[in-house]
């Protein structure tokens, strides 16, 4: 599976000899391949490549939170190229066993999703839809040692520098469009409320007040100054006795 991944995805051609070999460097072959195991042999084996790729690890702890992140990922999967390993158990001529396959997309029939699995072993099994649900709660469970199952997903490294420089994008524009809609007191809003609280003795600083809400503009005017969002409470420009405020 692993070497139909990295092949699919540019990473290197090695042998399935090669494969096993630096496998054996990472962790100690004693029985099956866990997800843990994957996970750090890939995690480190990209590293040594250099290659431009991120593994995710997904496991498979709660049924429902697995379905939702795997159709997700499968429909992701089209569109950057990154490539699903699953782990999962399976029956197979009579025996339960578990398994790792690669995922090589996702169709839907109606309200029914399906993937399709690519197996390994195409001498024994050929590729084959599994109704997405079916194939989550394969994933979903523990093989002999108690882990979990679950699945990793490998996606270009640039894929994922977007993803954050897209977060940070949104939350700048997010910034700007709160500072756009403090920033609605005009010279003329603020004279009015000024005026309405009889406030003439405290100045208009439209640079910082033009920031303010109303209600933060009231309730400067209506205290004397002493209610001022900008200071620290008490410290006003003015100060004035409770009450003075027109009524």
């Amino acid at each position: 599976s692993t070497r139909i991944a990295f092949r699919a995805m540019g990473v290197t051609d090695m042998s399935q000899r090669q494969l096993l070999d630096a496998f054996y460097r990472t962790d100690r072959m004693n029985s099956g391949v866990s997800l843990g195991m994957l996970n750090r042999f890939l995690r480190t084996l990209t590293a040594e490549l250099g290659a431009d790729v991120v593994v995710q690890c997904a496991a498979g702890e709660d049924y429902n939170s697995l379905l939702t992140a795997l159709g997700s990922d499968l429909l992701l999967a089209e569109a950057d190229g990154s490539v699903l390993l699953i782990n999962f158990l399976r029956l197979l001529r009579g025996s339960w066993m578990g398994h790792w396959s690669v995922l090589g997309g996702i169709s839907h029939d109606g309200p029914l999703a399906y993937a399709l699995v690519i197996d390994v072993a195409a001498h024994r099994i050929g590729p084959h839809w599994v109704p997405l649900p079916l194939l989550a709660s394969c994933i979903a469970t523990r093989n002999g040692l108690g882990e979990a199952r679950g699945y990793l997903r490998l996606a270009p490294a640039i894929e994922a520098d977007l993803k954050l420089a897209l977060e940070a994008s949104v939350l700048e524009a997010s910034a700007r469009a709160g500072a756009q809609q403090r920033a609605s007191l005009s010279h003329e809003k603020l004279e009015a409320i000024q005026a309405e609280y009889i406030a003439d003795d405290l100045p208009i600083e439209v640079e910082r007040m033009s920031l303010w809400s109303e209600e933060q503009a009231r309730s400067f005017f209506e205290s004397g100054g002493l209610n001022d969002p900008d200071r620290a409470p008490g410290v006003g420009a003015h100060s004035r006795p409770h009450g003075c405020a027109a009524s």
